[in-house]
């Protein structure tokens, strides 16, 4: 049964950021900084499923990356405004099948108590983020849903697309691709949230897309050894950063007298 917002107990207010400095991160850009970019012709070549090939598309779904990006973030604000009540925001075609798709996970899914678009940060590691879905589970623990437009569903075993992991990452066996950095995200997201107190049970990426019979779910597997290298490596840069700013302060002081 589809939940009634007038049920629904958000987890908190949304939350506004504290975190003021300019040199903080978002998870993507730090994820990024791991794995240089694979442009869109790059992975067009190097997979052997080949997003941009019309033959391996519907008739209806010869979408350009650009069309298909501009579809996924309308698909992201209208899955935002539904969990946020505001029905009369959303103008996503609800004949489409991936909006039906949508509604489909949710009755099949008890989300009794959440929070949309939830903003998580840390400001030791000055690091923010925005989790497209954080659930309150059953004996206060949390779950972490990132919803994705598309028919190209990844896991661990895709295709590398070259360009391996830089920096203290070459040490672990990582792909670069979909579901290494998608994986490394919400890990990210995991990471912030539990330092805060609470406890993330599970973590999922949901896909929606025409081309699919129904939606998928993936589990996304925890990876702590990784995502602790990627905070203690982004606190020393951060902190190395702070002693710079702090010296040349100094050094204007000293100048000035």
């Amino acid at each position: 049964m589809r939940f009634s917002f007038r049920e629904v107990a958000l987890l908190n207010e949304i939350r506004p950021s504290t975190i003021r400095d300019s040199h903080v991160k978002t998870v993507t850009e730090l994820v990024d900084l791991y794995f240089p970019y694979v442009r869109p012709t790059d992975k067009k070549q190097l997979s052997p499923f080949n997003p941009f090939n019309p033959s391996q598309r519907n008739l209806s779904e010869r979408l350009t990356p650009w069309e298909a990006r501009k579809k996924g973030l309308e698909l992201h604000k209208a899955i935002e405004c539904y969990f946020n009540g505001e029905f009369t925001k959303i103008s996503y075609d609800n004949t489409s099948k991936e909006w039906k798709q949508f509604l489909a996970f949710l009755d099949n899914e008890r989300i009794l108590s959440f929070q949309a678009e939830m903003t998580l940060e840390s400001t030791e590691h000055m690091m923010r983020g925005r989790a497209d879905l954080v659930t309150h589970e059953p004996f206060e623990k949390f779950g972490m849903i990132d919803f994705k437009r598309s028919d190209r569903i990844s896991n661990e075993y895709d295709t590398d697309y070259g360009y391996y992991p830089t920096g203290m990452l070459t040490n672990f066996n990582l792909k670069n691709n979909e579901y290494t950095r998608n994986t490394l995200k919400l890990n990210l997201y995991r990471a912030m949230l539990e330092r805060e107190g609470h406890s993330v049970e599970s973590m999922r990426i949901v896909y929606f897309h025409p081309n699919l019979e129904n939606y998928k779910v993936v589990e996304i597997k925890r990876m702590e050894a990784v995502t602790n290298a990627i905070l203690e490596d982004q606190m020393r840069v951060f902190n190395a950063e702070l002693m710079e700013r702090w010296n040349k302060f100094l050094s204007s002081l000293l100048e000035e007298h």
